[in-house]
């Protein structure tokens, strides 16, 4: 597919008072509140894209923390406190109804093949972890893999196009997945794993996109941010998915930036680092379900396509400079911990499983500056919440930019 022309959608409100006003259709809304003027330009474009200079651009280093400064929000979407208005959930309903049906054709029924002759029971929903895609360097991947806590599972279920540089979180025992990478171009399509199947929940929402940052909070899921096919090529917006719709929310924020590390942690959204228009941004930022915040903090160090994840209450980073680059988020300040981790790597997925963190794979980053290497990792390695250990469980091929969340 070529490129086209984008399609451009320009919405201005001002007004003092009077209810929100809710704008679009289908699972794509625009909800826009009284105060200062809202604007809405979300362009529409594909581009076929070949895999090698992705994977170089990718190689960029990002990913450092420090002071940055931001605008008050100038207006917001959503209400977690009150919920949807009445025409929200109307359109919420008629939505569900769509989805519903399409659930029907869209469902794809698996079965899981472990991928250890002495794989444990299921232990649990709060233990399993999904992981999707990802690319070797050289293609783009569209497995699915369950670790149970344990052991890695290969599932047989048919499930979204291949992909890299998709954005996964968990909302109300599923894992939503979203946008990324492939061979047809960036891709805003919206996939939930039930842990047997994956279900299309949307075609539409945030534009099409990848490396983009998702969290869970209050019930809702928030993105922020990630790249585009086009000038400056990164993107700053925030959107929010409540199990039906997609709704953008028009509040100042961090800037536009891709491949940013985000999880929650204590009833807050915390976004760190990334690479902007200008290259590496040295920021953290909070956001509480209605605005974001920049946080005055030390730096974790430069480190390309870090991982961030939350268990028991402790936020935890894993940078890119060495083995020793494992940080905690605790009081709104980074620590550094004195322990021995999985290795210098970049773009790694990481998830909390049980009371334990799951890290998988990632691009090697032999000299600890963003100076990766070709050979993609499959290792898997595990944070007991004092130590990294490696175990010899088979698994998933060799990966980075895979998508990875709890469910």
């Amino acid at each position: 597919m070529g490129l086209h022309e984008p399609i451009v959608a320009y919405v201005c409100w001002c007004w003092t008072s009077g209810p929100a006003l809710e704008l679009g259709q289908g699972s794509r809304k625009l909800q826009v509140r009284p105060g200062r003027p809202a604007k809405s330009e979300q362009p529409y474009s594909f581009r076929a894209l070949p895999l090698v200079p992705l994977v170089a651009v990718r190689r960029l280093p990002f990913l450092v923390a420090s002071l940055s400064a931001a605008l008050g929000p100038a207006c917001t979407s959503f209400d977690t406190s009150s919920g949807t208005s009445a025409s929200s959930s109307s359109s919420t309903a008629a939505s569900s109804s769509s989805t519903a049906s399409s659930s029907a054709s869209s469902s794809r029924t698996t079965g899981l093949t472990s991928s250890s002759a002495s794989s444990s029971a299921d232990a649990g929903a709060e233990t399993r972890v999904v992981l999707f895609g990802g690319t070797p360097g050289d293609a783009y991947l569209g497995d699915t893999w369950v670790w149970d806590g344990a052991t890695w599972a290969a599932s047989t279920a048919n499930g979204p196009h291949p992909r890299a540089s998709a954005a996964m979180a968990t909302l109300n025992g599923k894992a939503v997945l979203f946008g990324g990478i492939s061979d047809i171009g960036r891709l805003q399509d919206t996939w939930g794993w039930d842990g047997t199947s994956w279900t299309m929940l949307a075609a539409d929402g945030p534009s099409s996109r990848a490396q983009m940052a998702m969290a869970t909070l209050d019930g809702v899921i928030v993105l922020f941010g990630g790249s585009v096919d086009s000038t400056p090529g990164v993107l700053g917006d925030t959107w929010t998915w409540n199990g039906s719709i997609w709704t953008q929310v028009l509040v100042a924020g961090p800037p536009a930036r891709e491949g940013a590390a985000m999880a929650t942690v204590n009833g807050t959204v915390v976004l760190t680092g990334g690479t902007g228009e200008n290259g590496v941004l040295n920021d953290t930022w909070t956001w509480n379900g209605e605005t974001w915040t920049p946080v005055a903090v030390s730096a974790p160090g430069f480190g390309p396509g870090a991982c961030a994840a939350t268990v028991d209450g402790t936020l935890l980073y894993y940078g890119t400079a060495g083995p020793v680059d494992t940080w905690v988020w605790a009081a709104s300040e980074w620590s550094e911990l004195s322990v021995l981790g999985p290795g210098a790597r970049q773009e790694a997925a990481m998830a909390p499983s049980s009371d334990t963190l799951v890290l998988f794979g990632g691009l090697p980053n032999a000299t600890g500056d963003g100076g990766a290497t070709s050979t993609a990792l499959g290792d898997t390695w595990i944070w007991n919440g004092a130590a990294w250990s490696n175990p010899t469980a088979a698994g998933p091929s060799a990966r980075f930019a895979a998508a990875m969340a709890p469910f």
